[in-house]
């Protein structure tokens, strides 16, 4: 189980999805066109930001890491090989309360499109996408670091003088114990294909749409959480991960390959505004669909109390074998097997606006709504304001504000170059103000080296611009 606990974890609740053309503007749904814009807005593939027909590339990377538990220096409190004293164990256990823990990241496998002022833009992109989060209260905190040394369990077995596991004389249900508790992982593989193009153009107004259809193959899902009113948590796996439950399902798979243990389909849909050269709006929809789990397919009782527990907590061994231990061969939760589980994709919508109005500088906004609470869906509402500048014909340069979502205030900020005609490099980080604090830490970056256009656009079938 531990392999599918945080190994799994690989850009789910991202918002730009790997393209570091827009990451660091803060405004993805207005500045990405070609194959980037799946997944934001595909209404951008009518229109296009470099005047080049066909855009190709591969191995785009993203990946980020956030806690408000501890700080950027005793981030290794998470996996470091070292033997807490109780002390260090409580203290730790007291600055988890009430924290969020998340990890995401994403890769571009590849991606292609082709745009023509009369037809319209197609594209086509593969892509991995995961993630792991994790919001916990005070009494989760404390299972997790202290273990069977929490004042909870009052009865402790002992075998040679050593205490192997605490027990609770009056047991509590999970629900009760763990009211604002959450966590969650998924690991899904993409394949999207998308279509937009100009719709109407009057006066001074161009409306560009798009549709983008998904596929998806899901290899990895957890998800646990505890509000007011009710307690549920569900897992699936692929048969490759190595794990045991202590029931057996219905939906067993055990011929030890990678192959997925769910499938779902989504769209996307886009629309796009332009005002004379001044203005640039866009509204998208994204994710809307379904996934259905049927391999390994677990439900976690409702009725689950926590009784006994047998691992000393985190800071005796490492955090992986800690889930190993508390969620699956303990008796925090009684599992039991499905013959399948369906369960929504993160949707979202995405309203931006920016103005264009000056020779080479893209200045906007942009909010991004979470539209449902599962795994990988942003917690709150996320809201950007950034620019993108391009001074010299083979850089350009972009930096924002961002707050919301999963994550405190951060600064994006990115970079791309084109060191010959046709070929761009780029690199980008969520939030450069880690460099300088210490506090609620959130590493981001995301980069991409294998980026082509190709086919510049004749002067009389020149597809509209932002360049």
């Amino acid at each position: 189980m531990k392999a599918c606990i945080f190994s799994i974890g690989i850009g789910y609740a991202q918002t730009e999805y790997g393209a570091f053309t827009a990451t660091g503007s803060g405004m993805p749904v207005i500045v990405v066109s070609d194959y980037q814009c799946l997944g934001i807005n595909p209404a951008n593939l009518g229109w296009n930001a470099d005047n080049h027909k066909w855009h190709f590339g591969i191995v785009g990377l993203s990946v980020s890491g956030y806690t408000d538990a501890v700080t950027k220096s005793d981030l290794n409190l998470l996996y470091e090989d070292h033997e807490y004293t109780l002390a260090e164990k409580e203290e730790a256990a007291r600055r988890f309360s009430d924290s969020r823990l998340s990890f995401d990241l994403g890769i571009n496998g590849i991606g292609l499109s082709y745009q023509d002022p009369d037809i319209g833009g197609f594209a086509f992109t593969v892509r991995e996408r995961g993630s792991f989060s994790m919001h916990l209260n005070s009494y989760a905190a404390e299972l997790l670091w202290l273990g069977f040394n929490s004042d909870y369990f009052d009865q402790k077995v002992i075998e040679q003088g050593l205490t192997i596991a605490g027990i609770s004389s009056n047991p509590k249900p999970v629900a009760e114990l763990f009211k604002g508790t959450s966590f969650s992982s998924a690991w899904l593989r993409d394949f999207i294909l998308g279509y937009g193009r100009q719709i109407v153009e009057i006066s001074n107004w161009s409306l560009y749409g798009g549709l983008s259809l998904k596929y998806t193959m899901g290899f990895a899902w957890v998800d646990i959480f505890v509000d007011e009113s009710k307690f549920f948590g569900y897992s699936a796996m692929s048969p490759v991960f190595k794990f045991e439950y202590p029931q057996p399902t219905p939906s067993l798979d055990t011929n030890g390959k990678l192959r997925p243990s769910g499938k779902g389909f989504a769209f996307d849909l886009g629309l796009s505004a332009r005002y004379k050269n001044l203005w640039r709006f866009g509204l998208a929809l994204n994710d809307i669909g379904t996934m259905t789990w049927n391999k390994n397919v677990y439900s976690a009782s409702f009725e689950a109390t926590i009784r006994k527990i047998e691992t000393p907590g985190l800071g005796n061994e490492n955090i992986n074998e800690v889930f190993d231990a508390i969620v699956i061969e303990d008796d925090l939760m009684q599992w039991e097997g499905l013959n399948n589980k369906k369960a929504s994709y993160p949707s979202q919508i995405r309203l931006g606006v920016a103005y264009t109005g000056v020779s080479h500088l893209i200045i906007g906004s942009e909010v991004m709504i979470p539209l449902n609470k599962v795994p990988g869906a942003q917690e709150r509402p996320v809201y950007s304001l950034g620019m993108q500048a391009s001074p010299l014909s083979r850089f350009f340069f972009s930096a924002g504000f961002q707050t919301g979502g999963n994550y405190d205030f951060h600064i994006p900020i990115g970079f791309s170059v084109k060191p010959v005609p046709g070929w761009e490099i780029g690199l980008a980080t969520q939030d450069i103000s880690v460099l300088f604090r210490d506090v609620s830490p959130y590493l981001s970056l995301s980069f991409g080296f294998m980026r082509f256009s190709f086919t510049r656009y004749q002067h009389n079938e020149e597809i509209p611009s932002e360049q």
